[in-house]
């Protein structure tokens, strides 16, 4: 880690010597860079990190990717919202269980305990992860068993059974380092040092945090890195060097808050808190512990709603408000009791009876440190025993019981020798880095010097590189912009013909069958909102296949050129009419009734009969037998009417031809009127 802040310094520093015009040029390289770096590689996970984006996926997919992106749905919202990762994690289990896909149904159960756990369920979350254990061992997925192994741990931290959590990070750790788990190893390394930590064995605690911390840096794995730092800084709170705890927070809260992790903002607020408060900086303090129970209300984390409370209870008993402190640390308590946390209940204990012995309540602040030394005792909290038993030990003295006082005194030598032997290791270690960084800040500034010498030369190189470069971005976005330009031009044209093409029929230039169907389905829609009735025409020219045997198909072919002409000058504009097959047309009349279409296609039939048709110089009479039908005499059935009009038209061509029939039966140019 120590390397890689002095490559950034030496950069930083190389580049403050540039003359602004150079540092101008370096930039707008390095945007370049940049900018057109991502054409050259690199890959992009199927599933979005975004939670919006995943969101609005879910309904895309099933199976399979469903539980997946379900699992990493709980897993983005764990530090955000505890109640939705939760959902998502048991619905994911659900479906994998279903699916009876064994390793979807570990995926999903470990994301389950790690939402259990946030939500202060670790009786519930350790038999989950027991279970998901047992699962890996079935599945013999020894990544999956390792990782399992550490979750148990994890789980018997919370319940403060930390001997047991110990053994089971011990085995995590072994298997992981077999098969090189890396991630498993940082984290059970980082989980151990969480253990010892409460256990009070600082000396061990140490080598834990700093390796864990090392390996999630080469990860890249940012969160569990801020995690790691906090735990750094809290060894520093032990050893009295607060400023440097507080450095460290502020560390992870600045990495907490470009992840945008409620969580993870609202412990460090927590510890940020603590070390405000022993420096007796009460209003920072208390600030801080309202930032971390607004984070933890958000994400619903009740350990973290009880730390903030029990801290905000314990400043606002220090500024002598008693009657304010009361209902947080009821709040405090009755959540450490619910989630079985004693190590938290016990540190409720000490802190109140430490504020009690500074305001002279002797008794009321004895019972509460014996309380917490039993708590402390039971779950084998060397550091936090050690230290309340120097409490009751001078408590009992100043109260004349000295055997009691002896009693807790032997308790302190007991406890605190270990603890005390941790601290000055943790100084003297501190230490040892601070020199190592001064040599290593004396190598940087020789560096610097010998950079500064050759920095001219770079600035040429970079300088032609990045004209070159642009140049040839600039070619060859130029070719390419106006190589796709004409290429859209030439698609769009092509699209155009395509479009009119398959909508219209090539020989009449009347619209087709398809082009007709998609306007008789806006009417239909039309008739549903307004039940404004349509009529439909269909015509079909008398004797067509006597023209084409006697004058031949290119004589047949100008007929029904000439009567589609005929046909477009004697509707409306707002109605239409189609080929719609070999001699057949289909005429669509909007707002039109079987009155309103009966008068037109009676006006069409004696327009096409009294017209002058040629056919290879010849004149010679043609006429059309019209049947009429309406959408609405049809029961609203298209395919209905269609079928009437057809039928009317046949109907008519059997009366003789050359007629208007309805659907009805009449035929309106038939002066006798004769109803089918």
């Amino acid at each position: 880690m120590v390397h890689l802040r002095l490559d950034i310094r030496d950069f930083v520093a190389y580049f403050k010597l540039m003359d602004r015009w150079k540092q101008f040029l370096f930039m707008l390289l390095l945007m370049t860079t940049t900018i057109f770096s991502p054409l050259y590689g690199g890959t992009v996970s199927d599933i979005p990190a975004d939670v919006s984006s995943m969101k609005s996926q879910l309904s895309a997919v099933q199976g399979e990717e469903r539980v997946r992106l379900l699992s990493r749905l709980s897993e983005a919202l764990l530090g955000r919202s505890v109640g939705e990762s939760l959902e998502y994690a048991q619905s994911a289990l659900n479906l994998a269980r279903k699916l009876g896909d064994s390793e979807l149904e570990a995926i999903a159960m470990e994301q389950f305990g790690k939402g259990q756990c946030a939500n202060g369920k670790y009786e519930t979350a350790l038999k989950t992860f027991e279970e998901l254990l047992a699962l890996q061992k079935q599945r013999k997925n020894r990544k999956g068993i390792a990782y399992a192994m550490n979750r148990v741990g994890f789980a018997l931290t919370d319940l403060g059974r930390y001997d047991e959590a110990l053994s089971y990070y011990r085995d995590s750790l072994k298997l992981a380092r077999e098969i090189d788990d890396r991630k498993t190893i940082a984290s059970s390394l980082n989980e151990m040092g969480v253990a010892y930590w409460y256990k009070g064995d600082v000396d061990s605690a140490l080598p834990q945090f700093q390796e864990a911390y090392a390996m999630f840096a080469k990860l890249g794995d940012r969160k569990n890195a801020a995690m790691s730092e906090i735990n750094v800084g809290l060894l520093f709170h032990e050893a009295g060097m607060l400023q440097d705890a507080i450095s460290k927070y502020k560390e992870s809260l600045a990495i907490f808050q470009k992840l945008k992790h409620r969580e993870g903002m609202g412990t460090t607020y927590i510890n940020l808190c603590s070390a405000y408060r022993d420096l007796n900086r009460l209003p920072e303090a208390l600030s801080a512990a309202k930032k971390a129970l607004k984070k933890f209300q958000a994400t619903g984390d009740k350990q973290g709603l009880a730390d903030a409370n029990a801290s905000i209870g314990a400043i606002l008993f220090s500024q002598g408000k008693l009657s304010e402190m009361e209902p947080y640390v009821k709040k405090a308590l009755a959540t450490y009791r619910m989630l079985g946390n004693r190590n938290g209940e016990a540190n409720l204990y000490g802190q109140l009876g430490q504020l009690y012995l500074k305001i002279g309540k002797h008794k009321k602040a004895r019972d509460y440190l014996r309380k917490a030394f039993d708590i402390y005792s039971d779950i084998k909290s060397k550091r936090e025993a050690a230290e309340i038993s120097k409490q009751l030990s001078k408590l009992y003295e100043e109260d004349g019981n000295y055997k009691e006082a002896l009693h807790f005194s032997n308790l302190y030598l007991y406890y605190g020798e270990k603890s005390r032997q941790s601290v000055d290791k943790l100084k003297l270690q501190y230490e040892k880095e601070r020199l190592r960084n001064e040599k290593e800040r004396l190598d940087h500034e020789k560096k610097i010097a010998e950079l500064k010498e050759k920095r001219d030369r770079l600035i040429q190189i970079f300088m032609a590189i990045f004209l070159g470069i642009v140049l040839l971005i600039l070619w060859i976005l130029y070719r390419s912009f106006q190589a796709k330009k004409n290429a859209n031009r030439l698609l769009n044209r092509l699209n155009g013909r395509l479009r009119i093409q398959s909508r219209t029929d090539t020989l009449t230039g009347l619209p087709n069958r398809r082009n007709m169907l998609e306007a008789l389905d806006v009417e239909m829609s039309r008739y549903e909102r307004s039940k404004e009735d349509f009529a439909l025409l269909m015509a079909d020219v008398d004797d067509f296949k006597e023209i084409n045997d006697t004058f031949g198909h290119e004589a047949g072919d100008e007929v029904l050129k000439a009567l589609s002409r005929i046909f477009q000058h004697c509707i409306r504009q707002s109605d239409s009419v189609c080929r719609w097959g070999g001699e057949e047309f289909l005429f669509l009349l909007r707002d039109t009734d079987m009155k309103g279409g009966s008068t037109l296609a009676e006006k069409i039939r004696n327009e096409v009969a009294t017209a002058e048709i040629s056919t290879n110089g010849n004149e010679r009479p043609v006429t059309v037998t019209i049947g009429v039908s309406t959408y609405e005499s049809a029961g609203d059935d298209l395919a209905m009417a269609i079928s009437q009009a057809d039928q009317a038209m046949y109907d008519g061509k059997a009366a003789g031809k050359n007629k208007v029939s309805t659907a009805s039966g009449r035929m309106e140019n038939d002066k006798y009127c004769v109803v089918n």
